[in-house]
C-alpha cells in the first residue's frame, strides 16, 4: 500500500522540509519522501523507513540499498518523532482540560450577575474562545473575572460587547505597562 499524502506530509514535517541526502530546503528544490530500504528490496511504508529528499538525490537509486548510519538515523528520527507527538498531544489535551476548568470558573462568576428581571445576562455564544484568546495573550482568569463587575453597569444590551471592550482596553493597558518596564531595561519578574 502506497504511503498516504497525510503520511507524506508528515515525514516532510519530521525532516524539517530538508532534504536528509544533501540538505537542500523545500524552497531550494522540489522535495520528495523516498523509501530509505527500496520496497524493490522489501522495504516497507512506515515512517521509520521513509525520508524527505530532493528530487536529484532520488533518481536513479531505486533499488540501491542504503547504508546502515542512515537507516539508523531515520529510525531514531521517527522514535524522536513519535515521542514528540505523543508528548505535544498530551499537552494539547492537558491545555484543553484547564481552559475546561478556566471557563467553569469564568461562567459561574458571570452566572451570579442578573437583569433586572432576574434573567442571566447574556454573552455571545462563542465566549469560551474569546476567554481563551485572552488568556493566551497573558491576562489570567482573576483579571477576567475581576472585569465582569465592570462590565456590568452596561445596558443589559450590550454588556458582553462592552465586557469585550474593558477586557481589550485592560490588555492594552498591560502591554504598555510591559513595554515601558522593558524600555527600563526591568525586564525581571519581581
Amino acid at each position: 500500500m502506497p504511503a498516504t499524502p497525510r503520511l507524506r506530509f508528515e515525514v516532510l514535517r519530521r525532516d524539517g522540509f530538508r532534504c536528509r541526502y544533501c540538505g537542500k530546503v523545500a524552497a531550494e528544490t522540489e522535495l520528495q519522501v523516498d523509501h530509505v530500504v527500496p520496497e524493490a528490496l522489501g522495504g516497507s511504508d512506515e515512517p521509520a523507513n521513509l525520508v524527505t529528499c530532493c528530487a536529484p538525490c532520488n533518481i536513479g537509486k531505486s533499488s540501491i540499498a542504503p547504508d546502515s548510519p542512515l537507516v539508523e538515523q531515520v529510525a531514531a528520527d521517527a522514535a524522536r518523532w513519535a515521542a514528540a507527538m505523543q508528548w505535544a498531544a498530551k499537552e494539547g489535551i492537558e491545555h484543553l482540560e484547564e481552559m475546561e476548568r478556566q471557563c467553569e470558573v469564568f461562567d459561574e462568576a458571570w452566572g451570579a450577575w442578573r437583569t433586572p428581571q432576574a434573567e442571566l445576562v447574556s454573552r455571545a455564544s462563542d465566549w469560551p474562545g474569546s476567554i481563551e484568546m485572552w488568556m493566551a495573550a497573558g491576562l489570567t482568569i482573576d483579571h477576567l473575572v475581576k472585569l465582569i463587575p465592570i462590565a456590568m453597569r452596561a445596558p443589559v444590551a450590550d454588556t458582553w460587547r462592552y465586557y469585550c471592550g474593558v477586557v481589550w482596553n485592560t490588555l492594552r493597558d498591560l502591554n504598555q505597562r510591559a513595554r515601558d518596564r522593558l524600555a527600563a531595561g526591568d525586564w525581571r519578574i519581581p
